[in-house]
């Protein structure tokens, strides 16, 4: 089975998560398995999101990966992605910007059709 795992976490990262656990449970069990990373852009690195240190150092960015375990990973990296600015005026003012997201999302789209299953990490 082809199963594709979208998260907010990065997969090489020293922090694991619950989904690191699940991703290789799954390829043990002799699935294919793809980790994807999302929420990634310009943002973060302006916010210094620690995430981008993981990535510069152990991944690279928008392209797939196969690691050691055999878990391809994947960062979707994006000029912004979605996020809340903490202001009613400042996220109204950037709805028109986020609305155009999804099409950054036609890089990936052969991935998530290609799975036949799709795990999202809730909050994503």
């Amino acid at each position: 089975m082809k199963i594709l795992v979208i998260s907010g976490h990065v997969y090489k990262s020293p922090r694991q998560a619950g989904f690191h656990f699940l991703s290789r449970a799954f390829f043990k069990g002799d699935n294919s398995v793809r980790f994807m990373t999302v929420g990634v852009s310009y943002f973060s690195i302006l916010r210094k999101d620690p995430r981008i240190k993981v990535i510069k150092n152990q991944q690279g960015i928008n392209r797939w990966v196969v690691n050691d375990d055999g878990i391809a990973s994947y960062v979707f990296f994006t000029p912004w992605h979605p996020v809340r600015l903490r202001s009613k005026i400042l996220d109204q003012a950037s709805s028109f910007l986020f609305s155009r997201y999804g099409r950054f999302a036609e890089r990936i789209s052969s991935e998530i059709l290609a799975a036949d299953m799709i795990i999202v990490e809730c909050g994503v």
